[in-house]
């Protein structure tokens, strides 16, 4: 008995020295219960000594996180040589060493007493991991935060770039980033990337498909002296109904006016179109101009919900008119086709249509070879 006493006071002994060393919860905030969604990650990121609490033993995890509280954050994160304080204010050391490893560039904001945006955040995340990044364009910053899953979605995959973020969702990036340090890949939110990459490139192929898409906007001979562009190609996974633009196509025909399903793929092209000068009067239509060619079948919105959608088809325009329009092209795909990647040119497979003003296949993607 005496004997299982000894063990049970060592091992209770050891268990508080390991907590206290680690810095995790001892006595745990008052205000940050263990249910609490960003419960984990704020206790392990705190047991670092990365963030800290606030006076009466309490975490404030729905209070606004600053940029100079969050940079400091990911400096101690990464490790960084923080040089010695000399007066002035109590994060400068930290600025000093991100401005020198330019995770922090002067383009980026002025003031670090504002609170830090979803931006912000992803900004020095990602150019805090992949020094190679430390230049990139703030929409290529955001792309790679989703696609690495260091930044989530909001509640529609919306990115919120500039949304305000608080100190439980400071505690929980933080996390994510040690773990990308510890070479863990992380889960991304697919519908959030895919709104990134948009945002970036004008299409989420990347995301979607794995396959790189030709730079957009894409000039297009569509004949007519027309200038005819696709600044926009957009992959939407129809079995997805929480998937990135799946409610912009509630319902979709195919040209056969049998209804697209969950086992397909829509590929939406947005064009814009310029008249720029007067001509002869005739009338250009897209469809006459362009066609899916398998495994691709021409699909449109279904009459049944047209107004439910924000999507138009390309409108037939006259060129006796000088104009600008604008409007969707579309074309489903089997998802068995994607997968097996079904030939579309000599054995190669890739996301095209057939031209007819010039009678031939227009890739809008890489070529890869068919499996």
């Amino acid at each position: 008995m005496k004997k299982l006493i000894v063990l049970v006071s060592l091992f209770l002994i050891t268990s508080i020295v390991s907590v206290a060393a680690e810095g995790e919860k001892s006595e745990g905030f008052k205000d940050l219960s263990n249910t609490h969604w960003a419960a984990a990650s704020v206790y392990k990121v705190a047991g670092k000594g990365i963030i800290n609490g606030k006076p009466g033993n309490l975490f404030d995890p729905n209070a606004n996180v600053t940029r100079a509280e969050f940079i400091k954050m990911v400096a101690l994160a990464a490790e960084m040589e923080i040089p010695q304080q000399n007066g002035g204010k109590w994060f400068d050391p930290y600025v000093s060493v991100v401005a020198k490893e330019k995770i922090y560039n002067s383009s980026d904001f002025k003031s670090w007493t504002e609170p830090s945006t979803r931006l912000d955040m992803a900004r020095f995340i990602v150019r805090a991991l992949d020094p190679e990044l430390r230049n990139a364009s703030d929409k290529e910053l955001m792309y790679e935060a989703t696609k690495r899953g260091i930044i989530r979605g909001l509640d529609k995959g919306e990115l919120g770039v500039n949304e305000k973020s608080t100190r439980a969702q400071a505690a929980v990036i933080i996390d994510r980033m040690l773990s990308v340090k510890e070479g863990k890949t992380l889960e991304a939110d697919k519908r959030a990337a895919s709104y990134a990459e948009v945002e970036m490139s004008g299409t989420n192929l990347q995301t979607m498909w794995g396959m790189k898409a030709v730079p957009l906007p894409f000039k297009i001979n569509a004949g007519s002296k027309l200038n005819v562009e696709i600044d926009q190609m957009l992959v939407v996974d129809l079995g997805d109904m929480e998937g990135a633009y799946r409610e912009w196509f509630p319902k979709v025909m195919k040209e056969d006016k049998s209804t697209a399903t969950a086992d397909d793929y829509l590929i939406a092209l947005h064009l814009n179109i310029e008249n720029s000068i007067k001509q002869a009067s005739s009338s250009w239509s897209l469809p006459f101009k362009i066609s899916a060619s398998k495994p691709y079948i021409f699909a449109g919105i279904h009459p049944e919900v047209k107004d439910q959608s924000p999507i138009k088809f390309v409108p037939t325009i006259n060129t006796n008119k000088v104009q600008k329009v604008d409007g969707w092209y579309m074309m489903t795909i089997k998802k068995e086709d994607v997968e097996n990647r079904s030939k579309v040119e000599f054995g190669k497979f890739g996301v095209a249509f057939y031209n007819y003003v010039t009678k031939n296949k227009i890739f809008l993607s890489e070529k890869v070879d068919s499996r």
